[in-house]
């Protein structure tokens, strides 16, 4: 993408706000973001660097940088290969590994609700067991609600005065796909809405502070999180809780395939690791319930070296790593 792509006037306006603002470097915090180039041609004018951040794990093999950048922050070392994988005319040089602040919430004790009064918030029996149910995309993961029901029933006929089981939705889905599992299990299903500001255009939804608040509460006070194949697996790795991702496919949607997900490059992190626990059928949930309920420790052993492989540790770190690359 050349300059002449763009309006000149936009390339210009971004460089009459930049000699006001007189900035040392650009940050832009995430890659994919194509109207952002009148920007990054309008610094490179002044001569000034810019920076930008792999926004999430599964970026690079994922999506195409949509900008061009002078310095690339990156997860990890993993990540550092990928991007080198798949743009080899990035020198090694221009790419900084930094980390990611999308975990360090988690280490902030201040933002623990106490478990009594979490309960009594979301209406949830303090005297049971809770697994977080984590909702992915509508695309991603079409038969979530499949999934949920699978789940719930399971624990309907085996742990209904035991455990519950918490629904958080992905924030991007504003369907109500759930409502009717929801509905049917009430005495076990509970729905903690996502705490966003949404607008109609997505890239512009931004989560409000609290929901760092919710996430914390969710990932400290839950047993396990039930997921198809999102990041959600890592940031219970963070309280050494473990995940149990869904690989299995309904026979009343015959459109969806769970292979065609974990078959993506950013999977391949997990090679040789018991980094999660598998739900290849809903029968599987059995002996995982039956270890996590009485030996937790035993269920995806490796998921703190999966973690360290896909995040620069310390990961209390990653925000001043980032400041330090942008001096």
């Amino acid at each position: 993408m050349i300059a002449s792509t763009w309006n000149i006037s936009a390339i210009d306006n971004f460089k009459k706000q930049l000699l006001q603002l007189n900035p040392t470097s650009v940050f832009i915090s995430h890659q994919r973001i194509p109207n952002l180039m009148p920007l990054s041609l309008a610094a490179k004018k002044l001569n000034i660097p810019v920076f930008v951040a792999i926004f999430s794990w599964d970026n690079i093999p994922k999506a195409r940088l949509n900008v061009k950048y002078d310095k690339i922050l990156v997860w990890s070392d993993y990540m550092s290969q990928q991007l080198q994988l798949f743009y080899p005319e990035i020198l090694k040089k221009n790419i900084l590994i930094t980390g990611t602040p999308q975990f360090e919430h988690y280490f902030n004790g201040k933002l623990k609700i106490e478990r009594h009064d979490f309960a009594q918030k979301y209406k949830i029996d303090v005297n049971k067991k809770w697994i977080l149910f984590s909702g992915d995309d509508v695309l991603t993961s079409p038969n979530d609600p499949l999934y949920l029901e699978d789940l719930a029933v399971f624990v309907a006929n085996n742990y209904n005065d035991e455990v519950e089981i918490i629904l958080r939705k992905a924030p991007s889905d504003s369907t109500n796909r759930f409502d009717n599992v929801v509905n049917t299990y009430s005495e076990i299903v509970t729905k903690i809405e996502p705490d966003w500001c949404f607008n109609q255009d997505w890239s512009l939804s931004l989560p409000n502070a609290f929901d760092l608040t919710l996430q914390y509460n969710l990932a400290y006070h839950c047993k396990a999180v039930v997921n198809l194949g999102s990041t959600m697996a890592l940031d219970f790795a963070t309280f050494d809780k473990p995940s149990f991702y869904v690989h299995y496919n309904h026979s009343t949607s015959n459109h969806f395939d769970t292979k065609q997900i974990y078959s993506y490059e950013h999977f391949k992190s997990m090679h040789g690791l018991n980094a999660v626990e598998w739900v290849t059928k809903p029968e599987d949930y059995k002996s995982l319930f039956e270890k996590l309920l009485t030996k937790p420790k035993t269920l995806a052993k490796d998921k703190q070296k999966w973690l360290e492989k896909i995040a620069m540790h310390p990961l209390t770190e990653s925000s001043k790593r980032i400041a330090k690359a942008l001096e």
